[in-house]
C-alpha cells in the first residue's frame, strides 16, 4: 500500500483552469502565489522580517521619545508584540474598532515582555489570545506576524496569484501557482495548527477578501522560518500519520496548482468578468486607482 502523501503538486492545463474555476474546492483555503518558489513562510519569519519589525519599533520608541536608545538582539515574539501593541495603540488612536485591550504602560516593548505573552518553556512564546484578533488586523495590512494569510473565495487567491505572476513574468519560472487548504482535515490531522476566521465587522476590506489566517501554535520560533508545507509533512511523520493513511484519506491536506503563464490572458478574462479586482477588495477611490494599476499591468500581455 503507498504511503499517504499529506502535501501534493499539481500542473493544470486550460482544461484544468477551468474546472477549478467553475467547480471550486468545498471547505477549503486558497493562497495565490506569483512563482512557484515563493515559500509559505509567514511575513515575520521570511529573510527581512525580523529587521522590518526591529526597525519599526526602534523608530516608533525614538520617534515617541520613549527610549534614549535603539534596541537589538531581542526575541523575535517580543518584536511581535511590540509591533502588534503598536498597531493596536496607532489604529485606537483613529478611533478605529479594534478590540478593548487596555494598554497597562506608555513603553510597548515592556508591555510586550511582561503583560502580552505567555511562555511555553519548550516551544517559545507567543500571544495572550485575547491579542489575536489584533494579529489579523495587522497581518492583513502588512505588519509581519506568524500568521498566514489565506482566503475561502478561490477567485480572491487566484486574483492576487495572477496580479503577482504579471510581476515576474519575465523571470523564466514559467508558472504562478494557487495552494489549496483542505480547513476541516488539517484541523483534524496538523497537530497546534488553528484556522482564525477574523471579526469581519472591525476590517470590510478583509470581508471582501474572504480571509481567513492560519496560526501554528506550540512551535519554537526558531522552527517557523520552516515552510509551512514542510511543517505539515514532518508533523505528519512525527505522529506516525503518513503510513497507510490512503484508505482513509483520497485527498491532501495541502496542494500546490501550478498555472503556467500562457494561462494568464485566460484567466484575467474570467475574473474580471465577475469583477474581481482591487476595487472589489479596496472599496473607494484607491481601489479604483488600484484597478487602473492592475489594467495597465495585465497590457503587457498579449491580444487575445
Amino acid at each position: 500500500m503507498a504511503d499517504y502523501e499529506p502535501v501534493r503538486v499539481r500542473r493544470l492545463d486550460l482544461d484544468g483552469l477551468r474546472e477549478l474555476v467553475f467547480a471550486p474546492y468545498r471547505g477549503h483555503a486558497f493562497r495565490g502565489h506569483g512563482v512557484t518558489t515563493y515559500p509559505l513562510v509567514p511575513k515575520a519569519y521570511r529573510k527581512d522580517g525580523y529587521r522590518i519589525l526591529l526597525e519599526m519599533m526602534n523608530g516608533y520608541l525614538k520617534y515617541n521619545g520613549i527610549a534614549g536608545r535603539s534596541y537589538q538582539d531581542l526575541d523575535i515574539e517580543v518584536l511581535e508584540m511590540a509591533n502588534l501593541r503598536i498597531f493596536h495603540e496607532l489604529s485606537n488612536a483613529q478611533g478605529l474598532p479594534v478590540p478593548d485591550l487596555a494598554s497597562t504602560t506608555d513603553d510597548p516593548l515592556k508591555e510586550a515582555t511582561h503583560a502580552m505573552m505567555y511562555e511555553d518553556r519548550s516551544n517559545g512564546r507567543w500571544m495572550d489570545n485575547r491579542w489575536t484578533e489584533v494579529a489579523c488586523l495587522a497581518q492583513h495590512y502588512g505588519v509581519p506576524t506568524r500568521l498566514l494569510d489565506w482566503s475561502t473565495d478561490i477567485n480572491v487567491a487566484l486574483h492576487f496569484a495572477a496580479t503577482s505572476a504579471l510581476r515576474h513574468i519575465d523571470d523564466g519560472n514559467g508558472h504562478f501557482c494557487l495552494w489549496v487548504l483542505d480547513m476541516d482535515l488539517a484541523k483534524r490531522m496538523v497537530p497546534g495548527l488553528d484556522v482564525i476566521r477574523p471579526d469581519y465587522s472591525r476590517n470590510p476590506n478583509m470581508h471582501a477578501q474572504s480571509g481567513v489566517m492560519t496560526l501554528m501554535r506550540g512551535i519554537p520560533s526558531a522552527s517557523l522560518s520552516m515552510p509551512f508545507d514542510d511543517h505539515i509533512r514532518c508533523m505528519l511523520r512525527s505522529a506516525g500519520m503518513v503510513t497507510n493513511l490512503s484508505e482513509e484519506y483520497d485527498r491532501p491536506v495541502l496542494e500546490r496548482l501550478d498555472i503556467p503563464y500562457d494561462l494568464l490572458g485566460d484567466l484575467s478574462a474570467y475574473l474580471s468578468s465577475r469583477r474581481y479586482d482591487s476595487s472589489r477588495f479596496n472599496p473607494g477611490f484607491r481601489g479604483s486607482y488600484l484597478c487602473m494599476q492592475e489594467c495597465r499591468a495585465y497590457s503587457r500581455l498579449p491580444d487575445r
